[in-house]
C-alpha cells in the first residue's frame, strides 16, 4: 500500500469515531494491514461471543461503481456458497482507487458467530476503499445484530480487507 494511502485512511478512520450525532456512531477500526488473495481479512469489536478476529475463504466477489442514480455494491461470497453474501457493502459516491467514500451494509459470517448489518436508511455511517492493487478495505459501525437488521442495535464495529484475484 502506498505511504500516502495509509495515512489518508488513518485521518479518516479519526474522523469516524464520533459518537455527536454526526453520522460516525462508534469507534470505527482500521482493518488489518494485509489480506491475502481471494480470502477476507477482518477485526472486530462486537459485543458478541465470537473471536475478535479472523480469515474466511472468499469464492468471488462481484463490484459495481456508484452512478448517479445507483448505489455501488461490493458483495463477498464465502467459498462454497454464490447464494449467501459474506460481505454486501452499499456506497453512495463512485470509488476511484485509493480513494475512501462513505458506506453501509451487512455482515454475514454465521461459522464464525458474526451476523451484523448497518441498516437501509441509516447513514452511510462506514466507509470503503480501493485501492489500485485489486485490494478492497472497509469497516462499518452503528450495526445491528441480524444481517437483515431485525435484531436490536449492536455495540462495536467491524472492518475488513479482501484481495482479489490477479487476472
Amino acid at each position: 500500500m502506498h505511504p500516502c494511502s495509509r495515512a489518508v485512511i488513518a485521518a479518516l478512520l479519526a474522523g469516524c469515531g464520533t459518537d455527536d450525532g454526526s453520522g460516525g456512531g462508534g469507534d470505527a477500526l482500521a482493518p488489518p494491514e494485509s489480506c491475502d488473495v481471494m480470502q477476507l481479512a477482518y477485526v472486530h469489536d462486537l459485543a458478541l461471543p465470537a473471536a475478535t478476529s479472523g480469515v474466511v475463504a472468499v469464492g468471488g466477489h462481484a463490484f459495481g461503481n456508484a452512478q448517479t442514480t445507483k448505489p455501488g455494491e461490493l458483495i463477498l461470497y464465502q467459498a462454497g456458497s454464490a447464494l449467501a453474501p459474506t460481505v454486501h457493502l452499499y456506497f453512495s459516491e463512485l470509488v476511484l482507487d485509493g480513494h475512501i467514500v462513505p458506506a453501509r451494509g451487512a455482515i454475514a459470517l454465521p461459522d464464525q458467530g458474526i451476523e451484523v448489518a448497518n441498516c437501509d436508511g441509516a447513514p452511510y455511517s462506514g466507509w470503503l476503499s480501493v485501492l489500485g492493487n485489486g485490494v478492497y478495505k472497509f469497516g462499518i459501525t452503528d450495526l445491528h445484530a441480524a444481517a437483515d437488521c431485525s435484531g436490536a442495535a449492536i455495540a462495536g464495529s467491524f472492518a475488513g480487507c479482501y484481495q482479489e484475484q490477479p487476472f
